[in-house]
């Protein structure tokens, strides 16, 4: 059969038929014999060594790599067809392989991809296009060899590949906590790129709000993060900086009053009060942690507080009392929740100051 065929494909050769879909062919089907003779008729080899790596005819890639056919795209023909025999034969050749590594990770050859890694090929870019699309085994083996999952990571989020993201969890990597740490170690790219694929930055704002990173907290602003859970932990660490500029972006400081009073950062104190923020709650805040400058400073503003000096009974806060006492605040509802609490102290204090 095999001089059959020889003799025919002499034939078509001295009728001078084009023989290039015949190598192909021949390839595609292993047929050695009629490879070694086109490759003597100088016939153009590249398309077969395509079909003869996407079916794994090892012997004949083989012959035509000996031949000096170039092979650099057929690599990732077979590695997007699993054909392991032939990545190996192409490996040994000294083939770059780091397309391959893409397409077989895309593809979800896991055993190409097993094979390439323990070549030593580079698989960063092969694990984003794993989480893109979804393939979950490759994912974790390429975990399993510690490629990098940073932009994969991101990659998953922005393409709802849950599968992949719950891996990616399993393994101690969660977007939202990569926010998170992006946002306190004043990595911008990260941030960039967790903004692009849509991930929530509201805990990040509140971050770097705490923090004082003015750059970040403007790159959020302008992507439109919420921040006024920001406002307020910029407000409890006195971040003044950060509340100036979330004040003028028009940012809700309610909250934020409430933090500072409650943590005794006067100076915010002051600044929100000059910018109208209502402070009612923030006196009962203050008077509840004991914050005495603070009173100080919303009772010189006017900010009513009768209900402040009940919190200041019910908690046991005897400076506050005093200090809401002398600037002629009632007590007798602040004495009936003392009384009802038993804060012993704060009674005594009252009735030697005839609120009997």
């Amino acid at each position: 059969m095999a001089a059959e065929r020889l003799q025919l494909v002499e034939r078509l050769l001295a009728a001078g038929v084009d023989a290039e879909c015949g190598m192909a062919m021949a390839c595609r089907f292993g047929r050695v014999e009629v490879v070694e003779r086109l490759l003597a008729a100088g016939v153009f080899a590249e398309y077969g060594m395509a079909m003869a790596c996407r079916f794994g005819r090892v012997e004949v890639v083989e012959r035509l790599l000996a031949a000096g056919v170039d092979a650099k795209h057929s690599m990732a023909v077979a590695c997007s067809f699993g054909q392991v025999e032939v990545v190996a034969c192409l490996l040994a050749a000294g083939l770059d392989a780091e397309r391959g590594m893409n397409v077989a990770c895309t593809e979800g050859q896991v055993e190409v991809v097993a094979c390439l890694l323990a070549a030593g090929v580079n698989a960063e870019h092969g694990m984003v296009a794993a989480c893109r699309f979804g393939q979950v085994e490759v994912v974790e083996r390429l975990l399993a060899a510690r490629v990098d999952a940073e932009r994969g990571m991101v990659v998953a989020y922005s393409n709802d590949q849950v599968g992949v993201l719950e891996c990616l969890r399993a393994a101690g990597l969660d977007v939202r906590e990569r926010m998170e740490t992006a946002c306190r170690n004043g990595q911008m790219g990260v941030v960039e790129r967790l903004l692009a694929a849509g991930v929530d930055a509201r805990p990040g704002m509140m971050i770097v709000c705490m923090e004082g990173r003015m750059e970040i907290v403007e790159r959020l602003l302008a992507a439109g993060v919420d921040a006024e859970p920001g406002m307020a932990m910029a407000c409890k660490f006195g971040q003044m900086e950060v509340v100036e500029r979330l004040l003028a972006a028009g940012v809700e400081a309610k909250l934020g009053m409430i933090s500072a009073c409650g943590f005794g950062q006067v100076g915010v104190v002051e600044r929100l009060l000059n910018a109208s923020v209502d402070a009612r709650e923030g006196m009962i805040s203050a008077c509840r942690n004991g914050q005495v400058d603070v009173v100080e400073c919303l009772l010189a503003a006017g900010v009513d507080a009768k209900r402040g000096m009940e919190m200041a009974c019910m908690e046991g806060e005897v400076e506050v009392v005093e200090c809401l006492l002398a600037a002629g605040v009632d007590a007798w509802e602040g004495m009936e929740a003392a009384l009802m609490v038993g804060q012993a102290e704060v009674v005594e204090y009252l009735e030697a100051a005839g609120w009997r």
